[in-house]
């Protein structure tokens, strides 16, 4: 897949070509922005999308650029979506570029049409959406990675294309920052990556790559680490049919505007929203502490049938290091459905600790973690390839690095459970 990287200092836009196999990163000829306007986000690029002859680049201040994608020489300055700050691109079968981005507290989609050389405004989607940086088309359907108003939560949105204000939430991305995100189609099936782009410090950040398994609304173990910002990727995604017709979620009892959580103290607050509701009896909070044995905590009343924005929270006050929770919506009738599960860690009780950082010789540890809960502790560089796998010990633990070359390092705890655990640190 195709990835555009950005440097802070200065600013420099890279466009790289990465392989989820082995994490590799080769660096491809990049458009060079043209437009006269002099400003921070018209010299960079926000994202990236190609079709099977083109690769488009979009500026945060929505400038389209294009090239052919066996030219690595020429580019082309195609216009500028209108009046708002882009930061989302993906095209369809067609080759139509669709667009979103944030103005004035607004997602708004956007489309262009490179046979007719025309820049047009869809619609907006609901509010309390946010983008937060990629569109991209999973089995005939749009998804969009959002956000919401306070930015404490990240999920998917279901782009309903004909009407972008009936788009609906589709499932939680938990903690990611998720800036980036493609698919790629099989031969019989299709799959989804998010990539996440966190802030180490001043012009350092890590790019972690995840798998979504869309039918099933989860996200995989971390897949590859970039050390570099990603701000977009793309491929050829060549099954986009019937992208104008309705989401299959406003067929549904309740439309789940959102599914977030608070960390309080010792105590996760869970906060939903609902844009319209149709028979809806009440809302039950169940919970597991392994993701599959559920069980029920609480019970909230629903509005019945409501077309307007209702929320609705619950407080556990016994919250486990590792918590599950979903919702199970029941009509009037019995008929339930369940949301997507929201997978939350309490942060004081995280299990594996840096006791120095940087590092000269010994990297010392802390594992907060029964021995009998302890997997393995893998090292490996920034790129995700392993380095070496060392046994797990409960407790403090010391690990000779003193053979590693000056740089970042990657130190992952996993769990017989199969959970994983991540600290980074500097080796001097």
């Amino acid at each position: 897949f195709y990835a555009t990287r950005i440097n802070d200092f200065p600013v420099e836009n890279t466009l790289f070509v990465l392989n989820a196999l082995n994490c590799d990163s080769i660096r491809s000829f990049s458009c060079p922005t043209t437009n006269n306007i002099q400003q921070y986000f018209e010299n960079i690029y926000s994202d990236i999308a190609i079709d099977s002859q083109n690769i488009y680049y979009v500026s945060g201040w929505g400038s389209l650029y294009s090239r052919k994608l066996n030219d690595t020489t020429s580019c082309q300055f195609l216009g500028v979506f209108n009046n708002s700050t882009i930061n989302a691109l993906t095209t369809d079968i067609n080759g139509t570029v669709f667009a979103a981005g944030n103005q004035n507290g607004v997602a708004t989609l956007y489309k262009y049409n490179p046979q007719l050389h025309v820049f047009s405004t869809i619609g907006n989607l609901p509010p309390t959406y946010f983008s937060s940086g990629d569109l991209f088309f999973y089995e005939g359907k749009l998804f969009l990675t959002a956000t919401n108003s306070n930015f404490t939560n990240s999920f998917l949105v279901e782009v309903n294309v004909s009407n972008p204000s009936q788009s609906c939430y589709y499932m939680n991305l938990q903690n990611l920052h998720p800036w980036s995100a493609f698919s790629i189609k099989h031969n019989l099936y299709s799959e989804a990556f998010v990539i996440s782009t966190e802030y180490i410090s001043a012009g350092n950040y890590t790019s972690t790559l995840f798998k979504l398994n869309l039918p099933l609304r989860t996200i995989s173990s971390p897949i590859c680490v970039y050390p570099f910002a990603i701000l977009g990727a793309a491929t050829v995604y060549d099954f986009t049919p019937s992208i104008t017709d309705s989401n299959s979620c406003s067929t549904l009892p309740i439309q789940l505007l959102s599914f977030y959580y608070f960390l309080n103290n010792k105590s996760v607050e869970l906060v939903w929203k609902t844009t319209s509701e149709n028979n809806n009896d009440y809302f039950l909070i169940e919970k597991s502490l392994d993701g599959n044995k559920f069980e029920v905590i609480g019970k909230r009343k629903g509005a019945i049938n409501s077309n307007t924005v209702k929320q609705y929270s619950f407080i556990d006050n016994t919250p486990s290091y590792t918590n599950y929770y979903r919702l199970k919506q029941v009509d009037i009738d019995g008929k339930f459905t369940r949301s997507n599960t929201l997978f939350v860690k309490t942060p004081e009780k995280y299990p594996l600790h840096i006791l120095q950082n940087p590092v000269f010789n010994n990297l010392n540890i802390q594992i907060n973690l029964h021995q009998i809960e302890i997997g393995a502790l893998i090292l490996c560089d920034f790129s995700g390839r392993i380095i070496k796998r060392f046994i797990g010990k409960n407790g403090f633990q010391t690990i000779d690095v003193s053979s590693l070359t000056s740089g970042a390092y990657i130190i992952q705890l996993r769990t017989r459970k199969g959970e994983f655990f991540i600290r980074h640190f500097i080796k001097t």
